[in-house]
């Protein structure tokens, strides 16, 4: 896909000050900075389907925090699908046709949107990260999966120790602000979906001191903590590592005790 994406999207964004085409999380990335704020447009195809593709949008405004939009999910959806992606035939030339409908739509919407969340004050941003986790966790623990390959049909003492060693790797790499928070978000929705799937939690929304979170309840034990988003962000921020295996240590703890073992 990288010489079709140089012939159709990379010379319209270069108009517009976009840098060469590269590739962040073996997905496809265009940036530019616009007034100290680094934007990013990232075009990824589906984890079963390579012949979907979708985009994605990304600003990182320093003290302001990391904004993010999938445009498909946040606003209309430009695809006209009922999951969001563009699809084409498995040809180079009809690629090429889907490509100008997905330039055409980062041109007319995706730039715009990306101004505006450039624009955002830090305190616009306040429990926008549960917002965003809130509306984007099904697509989140999906490309947490695509991209680390955890094993997923079990919750024991194995596979938990496993999910650990994968985050670690993330907390290890040298990587961008935006990439490492990408990074927080899929680990977050990923642990969330394994806790509700295997120990029968689910999602809630609160309001804690006027900040909405959105995070698990009804767990198996009143006492773990269910804040993973929360709990890896400062993880990532200490580089302490110790927190997320105590937490999932927690909760395997918890599972286990529900089950009787």
């Amino acid at each position: 896909m990288k010489k079709e994406l140089e012939e159709v999207i990379s010379p319209e964004l270069e108009k517009v000050g976009f840098g060469e085409l590269k590739t962040i999380d073996g997905n496809w990335a265009y940036e530019r900075t616009v007034k100290g704020c680094v934007q990013r447009i990232v075009i990824y195809t589906h984890r079963f389907d390579k012949n979907k593709i979708r985009y994605q949008l990304f600003v990182d405004a320093g003290k302001g925090g990391i904004r993010s939009d999938i445009l498909n999910i946040l606003t209309e959806n430009e695809a006209g699908t009922a999951d969001g992606f563009w699809e084409y035939d498995g040809t180079e030339e009809n690629l090429k046709v889907v490509l100008e409908e997905i330039l055409a739509s980062i041109i007319d919407k995706g730039i715009p949107r990306l101004e505006k969340l450039s624009s955002l004050k830090p305190n616009d941003q306040t429990g926008s990260k549960y917002v965003r986790l809130e509306a984007e966790h099904d697509l989140l623990d999906e490309r947490f999966i695509q991209r680390k390959a955890p094993v997923v049909d079990r919750f024991d003492e194995e596979s938990v120790s496993g999910w650990i060693n994968l985050i670690e790797e993330d907390m290890d790499e040298n990587a961008d602000e935006i990439t490492r928070t990408e990074h927080i978000f899929e680990a977050a929705a990923f642990l969330s979906h394994r806790v509700i799937e295997f120990a029968g939690a689910e999602w809630v929304s609160e309001d804690v001191f006027g900040t909405k979170f959105f995070r698990l309840g009804k767990v198996p034990h009143p006492f773990v903590d269910v804040d993973y988003l929360g709990r890896i962000s400062a993880a990532f921020k200490d580089n302490n590592k110790a927190i997320i295996r105590r937490d999932l240590e927690k909760m395997l703890k918890a599972v286990n005790k529900m089950k009787g073992k």
